[in-house]
Order: C-alpha cells, then structure tokens, then sequence
C-alpha cells in the first residue's frame, strides 16, 4: 500500500467546528478535542482532552477524576448513588444496647425483623388509679418510670362559711353555689365556671357604687373616710342636735357651719363658734374657703342680722343701736346727761352744765335746752334771786319784776295804767 498523507483541518476555536464534510475529521488546539461530521453532527470523538482524562484515573477519592480500581480491585469513594443489587459477602449483626436489647443477622438478601426486648425499670405491671385512688410515680433519667404506686384520693370537702359549715361527699355528691338577698350564682358548664353577680341593692366596698333607688339603712351608718359630699337639693334628720368637731379636744376648731354664694366672685357665709375667745361670729363675704376649719374672721366680713332679741346681754358692739332699732343711736353718755328727741328717729344729747344750777326749758317748738334761770312763760320767775319782803309783779307781756318797800306802813297799790306801787298810808308815796 503506498504511503497516504491524511490532512486534518485544525482551528482555534474551542467550540465545533462551523462546517464538516461528511466523515471529515478537525482538531481544536485550544479545546484539544478531535471533530467529525458523522452524516447527522459534527460530534467530537477524541483527542488530548480525553486521552488526559483517563491518564488522571485513580483509586483515590479526588474530584472530577475518572475512577481507576488498585491492585485488589477496591476504590474509594465518598456517596455512591446507585441501585445495588446483590448481597453482603459477610454477614452482620445488628445489635441494641442499653435500656432496650435485641440482635438480628443482616446480609441484604432479604429482610429482616428486629426483636426488642426492654430491660426491666423496677416499676410492677399492673393497673393503677381509679375512683379513690390516684397513681404516684417515679421517672428515671431517661424519662421511663422506674416505680410506680397507689394513693387514696380525699373524696370529702369540707367547706365552711361566715356562719356554719359542712362537709360534701364528692363521688356521690356536688357543690351548689347559690345565691342569696341581691346575689345571684350563674354556672356555665362550658367552661366548668360559676360566676357570681349581685344586683344594685348591694353596697360594694371597692370601685364605686351608684344606687339609682331609695337607700334605707336599718343600723348605724359609719363612715370613716375624710370627705363626705352630698349633691342633694334637700337634707332631712330627725335628730334635733347635730353635733360638730367631735374630735376638737384641745379647741383649736372654729365650729359652725357655712354656705357658698356668688357676688363678685365665690363667696362665704356662716355663723361659727371663734376658737379664739369662744363668741358665735357671724360672718359674710370671706372669700377663702375655711375647708381648714378656721376661719380668717375680722370686722370688714362681718353679716347683718334681722332678728328678735328677747334676752341676753348686747355687749361691745360694732356701732351704736339707731332709734329706729329701739336705740338711742349714741355709744357713750356722761353722767347727767339728758338724751332727747330732736327730730323725727333722731335723738340728741343736752350735756349739763359744768357749775351752778341748771333747768331743763322745752319750748313750745318741742325744743330742750338748759337755762339758768325758768322763765315766766315757762311758768317760772326769770329771777335767781329774791329780797325779803319783795312782791313779784308782772311787768310787760312776759317780764317779772320785784318791787318792795323797806318802811313800815306802805300799802301796794296799782294805778291806772295797771304799774305797781307802794304808798304810805297817809297819802304819800314814794
């Protein structure tokens, strides 16, 4: 056979070659694989890439290697993944330990069972609880239960209330929770509950409470809180006396009572017992609230009072009684002083003269003075002094005159003009 050069297309692509004859080989140098078109593809079918491939084969466990059986036919491997079909040359057993023991014989030509046994944990078989009894029990370390017993359950509640008790069968028996005045007991078998309401005739001790009837209390109402508010439009007590400052042992409460009003802002009124020096004030206008029971009383609050005095002692008041109050509207008078009517409600004082003798004159205007002398129209003399033997005549409308004589044997005469004289008895005069 003469001698044939085959030439062989080569390219530096690593991919196929775009286009073969049928049956024309190439070569990549990049990929080193060897093309053909075998009529259907151009498919590779050898070359240095797998000729390195195989050289690399091994026995060992190394990745992306082809595996290569040692001298004894063995390789190694990490997973096989594949579908077996045969069985173990030699047999093995296998075995439990601990708490649990069994053993079986496995070679992979068939299945097998593996028979447990449990080691005994010292708790004795048989059936515990019941009715009356409830069972005990001990776990070990491992969680099974090493003994086990029986223990009467109590079947009997006692139970006891504010006033008697009781003992209650509870296998042949049930509890009842019933109500009483204002109490009423629900039981929901759901939820195995019994709840308990009362209705608005029970005072409750916390969290408020409002009662929209009539509240009648039979005993004693005590209340021990500091502040007792009453919104009422009317407070009615049959007790006559209402006793205050219960607990003023060392008197140092102004006791009375109080009220606020409006004029100008909020205002006080009230009448109070002063702790000071014990007199009843009646006051007005305060404009701090004495919730401190004292009260910060002084004569700009003073109140008015429209009242009838029928006894007692009026003393240190603020200012004198007027007249028309049945006063005299003066708060001093001197002695000898004389208090008179000078007007209408008006009365005025006629202060006595310092010395010497003194008359009270009205005039016929109603008019009071003192005068030292009574005048004729006051039906007095309008002389202070007389001489013996003197005799008083009228001398005019209202004067008083004296005339006398100082020898013996004159007679009192009245002329014609109706002026006095005295004349002797022998025709003379004087």
């Amino acid at each position: 056979m003469a001698n044939t050069v085959i030439q062989l297309k080569y390219s530096n692509i690593t991919s196929a070659p775009p286009l073969l004859d049928v049956s024309e080989p190439a070569y990549s140098n990049v990929s080193n694989k060897l093309w053909i078109n075998d009529g259907a593809a151009i498919v590779p079918i050898g070359g240095y890439y797998y000729t390195a491939i195989i050289d690399a084969a091994t026995a060992s466990k190394t990745a992306n290697q082809l595996v290569l059986r040692d001298s004894n036919a063995n390789f190694s491997a990490n997973i096989v993944t594949a579908n077996l079909n045969g069985y173990l040359v030699n047999a093995r057993n296998i075995s439990l330990a601990g708490d649990a023991n069994g053993t079986v014989s496995f070679n992979a030509s068939q299945d097998v069972t593996l028979t447990v046994d449990l080691t005994a944990s010292g708790a004795t078989p048989g059936i515990y609880g019941g009715t009356t009894k409830i069972p005990t029990l001990t776990v070990d370390l491992d969680g099974r239960i090493s003994s086990i017993a029986n223990v009467d359950v109590a079947t009997t509640l006692s139970f006891t209330g504010d006033t008697g008790s009781g003992t209650l069968d509870l296998l042949t028996n049930g509890l009842k929770i019933e109500g009483g005045d204002g109490i009423t007991s629900v039981a929901y078998d759901a939820n195995n509950t019994v709840t308990v309401h009362v209705d608005n005739t029970v005072m409750r001790t916390s969290g408020g409470q409002t009662i929209g009837g009539d509240l009648a209390v039979s005993g004693n109402l005590v209340i021990s809180g500091t502040t007792v508010t009453q919104d009422v439009t009317t407070v009615q007590t049959e007790d006559s006396l209402i006793k205050l400052a219960a607990n003023n042992a060392a008197d140092v409460l102004d006791i009375g009572f109080y009220g606020q009003y409006t004029n100008g802002g909020t205002k006080y009124a009230g009448l109070v017992r002063d702790a000071t020096d014990g007199v009843f004030k009646l006051f007005v206008g305060e404009t701090t609230d004495p919730t401190d029971n004292v009260l910060t009383y002084g004569t700009e609050n003073r109140a008015t009072l429209d009242a009838n005095f029928t006894g007692g002692n009026v003393s240190s008041l603020y200012s004198a009684i007027s007249v028309t109050d049945g006063g005299t509207g003066f708060r001093t008078a001197n002695v000898g002083d004389i208090i008179v009517a000078t007007g209408v409600n008006t009365f005025g004082k006629l202060l006595k003269p310092a010395a010497g003798n003194a008359y009270l004159r009205m005039s016929s205007a109603g008019n009071a003075s003192w005068v030292d002398t009574v005048a004729v129209e006051d039906g007095g003399t309008g002389n202070t002094t007389f001489t013996v033997n003197h005799v008083l005549l009228g001398n005019g409308t209202n004067p008083v005159t004296t005339v006398g004589s100082s020898t013996e044997g004159h007679i009192l005469t009245i002329n014609a003009s109706g002026a006095p004289q005295f004349v002797h008895l022998n025709g003379g005069s004087f």
